[in-house]
């Protein structure tokens, strides 16, 4: 295990929006993250990992067809890591990897008057910050490169335990910033420096 290492990557996962907000749009949905830590014995290293997922977006029409309304929900993880070795020899690895840490929410909405072919002007209605917790568990397999580089592919799952807030039946409540928990599973690659 190094004494230290620092990564950056990304990847593909399965799409969540529905948890999200309504109304969203299906797609390809992808993973980016950065992570570092360092080894506290031999077989198991702690760190800290901050990823993003893509946003989820999503537009309506409302006023029998004279307005659009356009919503975008982007979410930030902040997750310490413990990484303990399972396996492995001077060149490859496998580590279980997890952890439980924050999810930032940001959701933003705004209208298209005048409608127009896409609504995706989200600069001009509300917006709402909220804090959830979440859970990762996952494996990783590091490939030693390099003296002081690796490459990793990974498996994550994480545990979003976003609060239920419906819009049905509630008037206060825009579709925009209807959520609920999910879970997101992502294959990533990671291009890490150690030592």
């Amino acid at each position: 295990m190094p004494a230290v290492y620092l990564g950056a990557g990304g990847g593909a996962s399965n799409n969540d929006a529905a948890s999200r907000m309504r109304f969203y749009e299906d797609g390809l949905a992808a993973v980016w993250l950065v992570e570092a830590g360092a080894a506290v014995a031999e077989r198991l290293s702690l760190g800290i990992e901050f990823s993003r997922p893509t946003a989820a977006t999503a537009f309506t029409t409302t006023a029998l067809g004279r307005s659009q309304s356009a919503g975008r929900q982007e979410e930030w993880v902040l997750m310490p890591l413990a990484r303990v070795r399972l396996a492995g020899t001077g060149r490859w690895a496998v580590d279980a990897v997890g952890g439980a840490g924050l999810l930032f929410q940001h959701h933003r909405s705004g209208t298209c008057t005048p409608v127009q072919d896409r609504c995706e002007t989200t600069d001009n209605g509300p917006s709402r910050e909220t804090l959830a917790g979440t859970l990762l568990a996952g494996v990783d397999v590091p490939f030693r490169a390099g003296r002081y580089f690796e490459l990793v592919a990974g498996l994550r799952t994480y545990f979003l335990r976003r609060e239920t807030r419906p819009t049905i039946n509630e008037r206060n409540i825009e579709w925009q910033f209807e959520t609920r928990p999910s879970t997101r599973v992502a294959a990533v690659i990671v291009a890490r420096l150690v030592r």
